[in-house]
């Protein structure tokens, strides 16, 4: 019985490849006790080349420490990129605050402060950068926002696993409390306001009155905003 290893990971299941024929097994947590480094299935999960697999094996290929606080991350390659699958959770001097589930949200910055606070080795996506990323999924799905803010959510199949959180306002109000999620990137739009890329649930428009769909897009956001950092890998 032969034993798999991790490439994608998100909230409910974990993604493993089939070292004999290639396919993508999803396995659901629920499937998966804890051992060691790695899981014990139960049950045990048959591919459909018949190939059986009993365990899974954590590989450290896709972990990223960052060496100012020690702070391990998930990476994920997506298209020709390198990402970190987690919002970064670095305390800055300046510019930043915290959430009250920081384990899962990070920080949230400034522009000012989120143009310079990745590790090094990694750095603040470009628009150009973030429209790439959006593009792996836009030749899968067509123009369908639904479906690209499924794939990169923390229950889509990519792993980027961007969560639904917040944004602070220069306000110091934290509004669309777990229906948005926004990361900067390095581009600015104009004088005052930055490119972003904005996840946003299905949600009412009180100015007319419909429905508007979940989606994933790139917006001009003031660069007053608190938003989530998301490190591109150099």
């Amino acid at each position: 019985m032969s034993v798999l290893k991790i490439f994608s990971e998100n909230d409910i299941s974990i993604g493993v490849e089939c070292p004999q024929c290639g396919r993508v097994l999803n396995i659901h947590k629920t499937n998966m006790i804890k051992s060691g480094d790695g899981f014990v299935l139960h049950p045990q999960v048959t591919c459909p080349c018949k190939q059986t697999y009993g365990s899974i094996a954590h590989s450290r290929d896709n972990i990223f420490i960052d060496d100012r606080n020690g702070k391990e991350y998930n990476t994920v390659n997506i298209g020709n990129q390198i990402w970190l699958a987690e919002n970064l959770a670095y305390k800055a001097d300046s510019g930043c605050w915290a959430s009250s589930i920081l384990t899962k949200t990070g920080y949230f910055y400034t522009w000012a402060t989120a143009k310079h606070i990745c590790p090094k080795g990694w750095h603040l996506p470009s628009k150009e950068e973030f429209e790439m990323l959006l593009q792996n999924f836009v030749g899968k799905y067509g123009g369908d926002g639904e479906k690209i803010f499924d794939a990169l959510s923390s229950v889509g199949m990519s792993s980027f696993n961007a969560r639904k959180t917040s944004y602070r306002r220069s306000c110091d109000r934290f509004l669309e409390l777990n229906s948005y999620a926004g990361f900067w990137s390095s581009s600015p739009y104009d004088g005052n306001h930055v490119w972003s890329l904005i996840m946003r649930t299905e949600r009412q428009d009180d100015d007319y009155n419909v429905v508007k769909p979940a989606s994933a897009t790139m917006l001009d956001m003031s660069m007053d905003y608190g938003f989530s950092v998301r490190c591109l890998r150099d």
